[in-house]
């Protein structure tokens, strides 16, 4: 796929490991619909995943990329993407879910990851969860400047009567142009020197470009045979990349360079001298994700800009607060997670185990019916329920009894006098304790589930 970056700013896209939970339609639980999701991503891009089986949470193989251009990058906040959840029907039309819409500002400056409430209308509906990378694309001009070949050591380097030159091409961390460009010819000389270099022409975001650089090769022509390099340097482009003003729009930045030349010998690389001059480069995407961190209804929790200065989200959460329906679990992991990969559901999936339930009480046991669903027998009044009972009261710590005074003689008291009994409170009445449970055969669940208890 290739951009078009005339004058269009671009984004490129991906939309990934999507995932639902707690979905219900009224008293409809999640393991009875059959739910599947509809994008929409500012009414230029639309599609949707299959139909996931019944059960209690969902996930899509969707994985779907594309590039985005806009013409009015500092309006992202007034654009959307937008998710909308169905249940499958066999006739008749499908069962609206429920919805939710994150502007394009907090894609392109946010977190990767979204743990977003669904509703419909105003009512709770379920959870989903999804990744996005949405990072600015550029066409980044690259040019060299001034450029000098320094302290040549002769031990090591020969410099015959050939002429010299340099071949330079991006090395980034993403896929780009990669044509090698070379400067003009130098007459043979120990520190040859090009005012002016042909220029580079890359396709990268400002991610990609802060791990990358010009790869340059330091190089003496030969008329029979290959040319022979002499030495290379890494004009590393983290370094001229360091205060970045706070709009989406592209760049310039400028500034000098010297870097080592090496060459390998024996296994290792010796310095035969140095590469100076001034890199300057043009057209910088100025918007970058976050590094970690998840999105929520409520805000941003725990992103890490990429660099200080860049665009960020409206709205973030204090770093005590916690994302809604996420476990305290769940909260620890999905602040850690990389920009390629999103939070899972399941437990094995994150490497962990699922923390501990709580024990129950004594005389209860839990069960599963023939769908998978968990049920508890309260064999004490035998009985079944859905909810799991809460987990028994530790028995209190006995407080020491102190020493007894020694005993005096009781304080006079008053006349005793006669008192009507229809007069009195009734007295508080203390219930007998049940008898222990006896072995009987295993309960059936109860009839049907209650409706899922709000978020």
């Amino acid at each position: 796929i290739t951009p078009s970056m005339a004058t269009n700013t671009t984004f490129h896209v991906r939309v990934h490991n999507i995932q639902a939970r707690e979905l219900h339609i009224g008293d409809t639980p999640s393991s009875s619909l059959s739910p599947y999701i509809k994008c929409n991503f500012d009414n230029f891009k639309n599609f949707k995943t299959e139909t996931a089986r019944k059960g209690n949470t969902h996930q899509w193989s969707l994985d779907i990329v594309f590039f985005y251009d806009t013409r009015y990058p500092d309006k992202l906040s007034q654009k959307n993407f937008t998710i909308e959840c169905f249940s499958s029907r066999l006739l008749g039309s499908d069962d609206f879910i429920g919805s939710c819409a994150i502007d394009l500002h907090t894609l392109a400056s946010g977190p990767v990851h979204h743990d977003i409430l669904l509703r419909d209308g105003p009512k709770p509906s379920g959870r989903v969860s999804f990744d996005v990378m949405m990072e600015q694309y550029a066409e980044i001009t690259a040019t060299l400047k001034d450029v000098e070949v320094r302290e040549i050591s002769e031990n090591i380097v020969e410099i015959s009567h050939n002429e010299t030159y340099l071949a330079y091409h991006y090395a980034g961390g993403e896929k780009a142009d990669t044509k090698e460009a070379k400067s003009s010819k130098c007459v043979p000389s120990m520190s040859p020197s090009w005012p002016e270099m042909e220029q580079l022409y890359m396709q990268a975001t400002l991610r990609g470009l802060l791990s990358g650089g010009v790869s340059v090769q330091f190089k003496q022509s030969k008329a029979l045979g290959s040319d022979v390099v002499l030495g290379a340097a890494m004009i590393n482009m983290a370094g001229f990349i360091q205060h970045p003003h706070a709009h989406p729009h592209t760049h310039t930045y400028m500034g000098p360079f010297t870097e080592p030349l090496v060459v390998s010998r024996n296994g290792r690389s010796v310095a035969i001298g140095k590469l100076t001059g001034t890199l300057v480069l043009k057209n910088v995407p100025g918007m970058a994700q976050m590094t970690g961190g998840v999105h929520c209804e409520l805000g941003v929790k725990g992103g890490k800009p990429l660099l200080e200065g860049l665009p960020a989200p409206a709205q973030s959460m204090p770093e005590d607060a916690a994302v809604p329906g996420m476990t305290p679990f769940h909260q620890t992991i999905g602040l850690e997670i990389s920009n390629d990969r999103g939070l899972g559901s399941d437990w094995t999936d994150l490497g962990e185990a699922p923390p501990k339930a709580q024990p129950l009480p004594a005389g209860w046991e839990e069960k599963t019916d023939d769908k998978g669903r968990s049920f508890y027998i309260d064999h004490n009044t035998q009985t079944t329920h859905w909810n799991r009972p809460a987990p028994p009261t530790p028995a209190p710590v006995p407080t020491p009894t102190p020493a007894a005074a020694p005993i005096s003689a009781p304080p006079a008291q008053a006349p005793m006098r006669a008192v009507d009994p229809s007069s009195l409170p009734p007295a508080p009445f203390t219930p007998r304790p049940p008898p222990p449970p006896t072995p009987h055969a295993d309960l059936p669940p109860p009839p049907a589930p209650p409706p899922p208890p709000p978020p």
